[in-house]
């Protein structure tokens, strides 16, 4: 079903980190639970957020175990984009975690350095600054271009104003997850339709047994009606029936 990146409170958390007008500064995304027998893709969300810079943001990453899980961090006046994948994630194949990591970076592409690791503690502020000097070259940091070198600088028609990239990719988003909304609808009526008519072959044959029993019960009481009543006797012949009681009932046995 692939990747749905149509959470608005991605883009609101992304710009309010970027804009450094209150105190987050970093902000964790991993993928929402699976509805029960609901088929949708991988649907990213902010799963916290908040200030306290490197030491905050490593022990939030610590407490979601073995999960595969992206961020994105400012330090030291640096955006940096961190990625965490266990070598075994949970509930997701590690090749589609990488490959969904640069879907999520290009999102999240208005950063300094990229960090890639396996584990939370692995994540720290030297790390930080060891990436931002290899990285090849610096993005957009609080609306204005950072420049280390003349090739690194990017070029004015570059910048293109963030809030309405992701407006356009939170629409394309949008429409993909519109179609799966409506086929999952469409999966979902199919089944209630199934089960309707399961429901009603069940009742048809609950109707037919009764209606047979009915029968069956009419036709044995008619049976007993018409068959003749037996005068019971003796099979040694040394006892008979005393005269015979009300309504054709032997009144008892007398020894012959």
């Amino acid at each position: 079903m692939g990747l749905d990146l149509s959470d608005p409170k991605i883009a609101a958390t992304y710009e309010e980190i970027r804009s450094g007008q209150n105190a987050i500064d970093w902000m964790v995304l991993s993928f929402l639970p699976k509805l029960p027998g609901v088929h949708t893709g991988d649907v990213l969300s902010v799963i916290a957020s908040g200030p306290g810079g490197v030491n905050s943001f490593q022990e939030e990453l610590g407490r979601l175990g073995d999960s595969a899980v992206y961020g994105f961090l400012k330090h030291d006046q640096r955006f940096f984009y961190v990625e965490l994948i266990p070598e075994k994630p949970i509930g997701l194949a590690r090749s589609t975690a990488v490959t969904y990591g640069k879907e999520i970076g290009g999102l999240l592409r208005e950063h300094d350095a990229e960090v890639h690791v396996s584990s939370a503690t692995e994540l720290n502020s030297q790390l930080l600054v060891l990436q931002c000097k290899s990285s090849p070259g610096p993005n957009v940091l609080l609306g204005r271009s950072i420049t280390s070198a003349s090739n690194n600088s990017l070029s004015s028609d570059k910048n293109e104003d963030v809030s309405e990239d992701f407006a356009r990719r939170l629409q394309d988003n949008a429409q993909v997850k519109q179609r799966l909304r409506e086929k999952a609808d469409g999966l979902l009526k199919t089944a209630a339709d199934e089960r309707s008519k399961e429901d009603q072959w069940f009742k048809q044959k609950r109707a037919k047994e009764n209606e047979m029993k009915e029968d069956y019960m009419k036709q044995y009481k008619i049976t007993q009606e018409r068959t003749p009543k037996v005068q019971r006797s003796c099979p040694h012949g040394w006892m008979k029936p005393l005269a015979t009681g009300g309504f054709g009932k032997s009144a008892g046995w007398w020894f012959a």
